[in-house]
């Protein structure tokens, strides 16, 4: 619960001019992050920031809850 809190109070402050700024996707392509698509050049618009605000209020209410958060790609 301390790591989801800490998680949702950093989304919290994350816009979508930080976002863009921050968002190396060369980084990405070359760590091989999955999903494999950040040299496509609309992937902030149509993948990032369409979810940010889910992912903000998914981390929100689960640090108001005092819940964990277990992540997993298969």
């Amino acid at each position: 619960p301390d790591r989801v809190r800490a998680v949702a109070a950093a989304l919290a402050t994350l816009d979508e001019p930080t976002l863009r700024a921050r968002a190396d996707l060369g980084a990405m392509a070359r760590a091989d992050v999955y999903p494999g698509i950040w040299d496509e050049d609309d992937v902030v618009d149509t993948y990032l920031l369409p979810y940010l605000d889910e992912l903000r209020s998914f981390y929100a209410d689960a640090a108001a809850a005092g819940e964990a958060v277990i992540q997993a790609i298969v």
